[in-house]
């Protein structure tokens, strides 16, 4: 005896047998929460209090200001977000924490030698390296900036037709920085990124020349064009404040009342009405669920009972040879009858399909050959409840098949609840057992656990639908 294990396709095949209620309740939950979804009511926390208080909603403030009105109130909050915008950039900008009296310096005057005297590199260089992909270069290169920082403390010099004596065309990069550890690290991923430029001018514009660092020396000194830099942004923010509190002094209600909801919820609508639910992603999700709240009950009552199923694999459960299965016989009628018929069909796939008294008749039979061949004369036959109908009429055809070679049969019945029917097994030689679908298996194994103790011998099982 083992213990009884799940059989995963037998599970799904008896969920699909219950097919009709997996269609009904699909429909259902569907149904249900399609339904729920007309009932929900979108109204967001700014919307439902607009409407207790008896403002306007945002659409409504729209239609009664006029385009100008509008605008300029739409300029108020796009002022205030780049103010916003601008403020925090003076707060974690490094550009805007440097000291304009002690600025660290570099410059890169970089030499282009080429033989074609007609072109001029210089201002290739120059296009190339005045790009986004530098900065985010250097970005990646450095810590604790920004691109816009990268942008505010690199600069491309213009071109000159000769540097420190040479003839050659050159380009100058300028690097400013706070500290020179920070300007030797922009200084070293700038010049990285110059090697990189040199190498695709080379490949993409087959043109052969040279390029040739004259200068890359750090000066401290103090800087003027930083420090106006510094203060054009912060006045820039106090220009923007002006406008916009100058603007907002001379907002009509409507106007005030339309700034102040979309402020509140930083510059969306909030009380206009969402889009309609989706109807379909509702009426999947309704389904899904109808079909999960149906098939649980059914798995759990697979999975958690215990008794004797028509399709378990009875040979490996009781590990005793199965003398014969014997069907209900009952076949599905109806319109769908084919369906039904198709996945008994499917679930009871190893199992011969025999009409009842052939099967009867071939059980019997497989029982008498047992029995002459251990040469015993009476065969007791054991089952949980021999007077049911179908048990019944087993044990009859078990008994007529063996009278006729002369061989007795003993019908003993639920030996476990019964100290009179288990004492007809005291000099037993031989059992067979009846078992129908449906008893417990704990019933079963106690049975066979009865027989052994007694050393009777078990020519196996046979078990009916």
């Amino acid at each position: 005896m083992t213990e009884k294990e799940i059989d995963l396709l037998d599970l799904a095949l008896e969920i699909l047998s219950h097919w009709r209620g997996m269609i009904l309740w699909t429909l259902i939950g569907g149904i249900v929460l399609t339904a729920l979804s007309f009932f929900k009511l979108p109204n967001t926390d700014a919307g439902t209090q607009a409407g207790q208080s008896g403002e306007l909603s945002v659409s409504a403030l729209k239609d009664k200001m006029t385009q100008a009105e509008l605008a300029k109130a739409d300029h108020v909050l796009v002022n205030e977000y780049a103010c916003r915008q601008w403020q925090s950039h003076i707060e974690n900008s490094v550009f805007m924490k440097i000291d304009a009296a002690q600025v660290y310096r570099a410059d890169l005057v970089y030499a282009v030698d080429t033989d074609r005297e007609k072109v001029d590199l210089t201002k290739l260089y120059e296009d190339l390296l005045s790009t986004s992909p530098m900065y985010a270069f250097v970005v990646s290169e450095t810590d604790d900036i920004t691109a816009f920082d990268a942008r505010e403390m690199i600069s491309v010099a213009a071109s000159s037709g000769s540097v420190q004596g040479q003839a050659d065309p050159s380009f100058c990069i300028r690097i400013t920085a706070g500290t020179r550890e920070d300007c030797w690290v922009m200084m070293e991923a700038v010049q990285n990124y110059i090697e990189k430029v040199y190498q695709n001018v080379i490949q993409n514009y087959g043109i052969s020349h040279d390029i040739t660092l004259l200068q890359d020396h750090i000066n401290a000194t103090s800087s003027t064009d930083l420090l106006q830099k510094q203060i054009d942004i912060r006045a820039r923010v106090d220009a923007l404040q002006s406008e916009t509190a100058d603007m907002i002094g001379n907002f009509s209600q409507e106007q005030m009342q339309y700034y102040q909801k979309m402020s509140e919820n930083g510059g969306d609508v909030a009380d206009d009405a969402p889009d309609p639910p989706d109807r379909v992603r509702y009426a999947v999700l309704g389904m899904v669920l109808g079909i999960a709240v149906f098939i649980f009950p059914i798995t759990a009552k697979y999975i958690l009972e215990g008794k004797l199923r028509y399709s378990d694999d009875c040979e490996v459960l009781f590990q005793i040879p199965i003398l014969g299965y014997i069907s209900s016989g009952q076949e599905a009628k109806g319109a769908f009858a084919k369906i039904d018929n198709g996945l008994y069909r499917l679930r009871n796939k190893k199992r011969c399909a025999i009409p009842i008294k052939n099967a009867r008749e071939l059980s019997a039979a497989a029982v008498l050959m047992a029995a002459q061949k251990k040469g015993v004369g009476c065969v007791h036959i054991v089952g949980c409840d021999l007077t049911m109908e179908a048990p019944a009429k087993m044990e009859k055809a078990v008994r007529r098949t063996l009278e006729t070679e002369g061989i007795d049969a003993q019908a003993v019945d639920d030996i476990l609840c019964h100290a009179d029917t288990r004492l007809l097994l005291r000099n037993a030689e031989m059992a067979v057992m009846i078992e129908k679908a449906g008893c417990p298996l704990y019933m079963i194994f106690q049975e066979l656990k009865i027989l052994k103790q007694q050393k009777i011998e078990i020519s196996g099982m046979i078990i009916i639908e």
